[in-house]
């Protein structure tokens, strides 16, 4: 479909320039050129009937035809060396190129509406051989208004109590007329559940249009886990304008069991040698936590080719309590030069006798250099603020056996 927006007549632009209140001689100066030779100000020769068009809304996918029509209204030749538009989607045309004193023609500029939605502003920037104006701009603007969109571009969760399942929906709203179908549906992050339900029939509250809605529900599972939650899904429809659309995902899921650190970090370890770290459990009011047993899964992604399998084994350390739990986590690094081991120690247990299932993230850097001092002591420092910071407010903080290992050496 195209639209035209349709030109005014020359009659009606020298009309509307006769009624122009004429310029002041200050004004003339700051608008146009002194020529040395007459003595005189010279102004702009082309007289755009509109530098400034709005051409409403289109339907995305449409091509909407803006005219700007013009004429030279100086005393001197002017002539028109290229036109280019700000953008790929819009095209000008100009059918002559040189322009006696009172000549006139319209620049037609085709806007491609296609993959584009929303607010649309565009320029067009002509060049001349005019001395008082070598260069003109023209604009337009306007809405493209999409045939298939998402109602909802964010889903928003707020607070998910881990355990708890959660469900939200969006829709795809098509009012194309084409009774496009969604083909997949993906997320970026694992763990969501995700379905494409039935269309069913939409009325566009603010356009009255009618067309039909299908629903694609997001769900937070019980056991997701805890922690922020930060993912985009992707819907891939077989609408051929634009197939593809993203819906960004937020929230927090907040667990019956804390554990603080959020991850073991074991730091950079030499090869063959062992490094221990500690981490706490903690369960909400009311309920305890039994650990069952735990397994690690390692990201082979990320570890060096050919590369051992660290050894990583969870120890219950003195003092816990069903409230609280500490542990140590024992990590023996493989015989290797250079390499990062990254993964999840995954802990299997009871929350108040319903089993659950925590991920607790950990990395590793395992070098064979001797580079390690300058990473112990930011982290000395790090430690020694938290250490400083726990006191002031009364907690205890676990502190890292290196730590104290450094200071026995000392």
């Amino acid at each position: 479909m195209i639209k035209t927006r349709i030109a005014f007549s020359a009659t009606a632009l020298f009309a509307a320039l006769a009624l122009a209140a004429p310029l002041t001689a200050q004004e003339s100066k700051a608008a146009g050129w002194t020529d040395e030779a007459a003595g005189e100000v010279q102004l702009p020769g082309l007289t755009f009937e509109a530098a400034e068009k709005n051409f409403g809304t289109a339907d995305e996918g449409e091509t909407v035809q803006i005219e700007f029509p013009f004429i030279n209204t100086s005393d001197r030749t002017i002539t028109i060396s290229n036109i280019k538009a700000s953008c790929g989607c819009t095209t000008p045309e100009l059918a002559k190129k040189v322009f006696a004193p009172g000549e006139g023609e319209t620049i037609h500029a085709a806007f491609n509406t296609k993959g584009r939605t929303g607010n649309q502003a565009k320029t067009i920037t002509i060049t001349t051989d005019d001395p008082a104006s070598p260069t003109y701009r023209i604009s337009f603007q306007g809405e493209v208004v999409s045939k298939v969109y998402l109602d909802e571009k964010l889903v928003n969760f707020g607070t998910v109590d881990q355990g708890e399942e959660a469900t939200q929906t969006i829709h795809v709203v098509d009012m194309s007329g084409a009774d496009i179908s969604v083909k997949n549906v993906t997320s970026s992050a694992g763990g969501l559940k995700i379905e494409v339900g039935e269309a069913a029939e939409h009325t566009d509250a603010a356009t009255g249009r009618t067309g039909r809605a299908i629903p694609v529900t997001v769900t937070v599972p019980a056991d997701y886990p805890q922690g922020p939650l930060a993912t985009t899904v992707a819907i891939q429809t077989d609408y051929t304008d634009r197939p593809s659309f993203i819906a960004t995902v937020r929230g927090i899921v907040r667990g019956e069991v804390t554990v603080q650190p959020a991850q073991v970090y074991f730091g950079f370890v030499q090869p063959e040698t062992e490094v221990k770290r500690n981490f706490s459990l903690s369960v909400v009011a009311n309920k305890t936590f039994e650990l069952k047993s735990y397994s690690i899964d390692a990201d082979e992604s990320r570890a060096p080719a050919n590369a051992e399998t660290p050894l990583i084994e969870v120890i219950e350390a003195p003092g816990s309590t069903p409230v609280e739990q500490n542990y140590v986590v024992l990590f023996v690094a493989p015989d290797t030069d250079n390499g990062r081991f990254t993964g999840d120690i995954i802990l299997e247990g009871l929350v108040s006798g319903e089993m659950r299932t925590l991920r607790v993230p950990y990395n590793a850097f395992v070098r064979s250099t001797a580079q390690q001092a300058p990473a112990a002591s930011s982290e000395d420092r790090v430690r020694a603020a938290l250490q400083q910071r726990a006191q002031q407010v009364g907690q205890p903080v676990i502190v890292s056996p290196r730590i104290e290992e450094a200071k026995t050496n000392e």
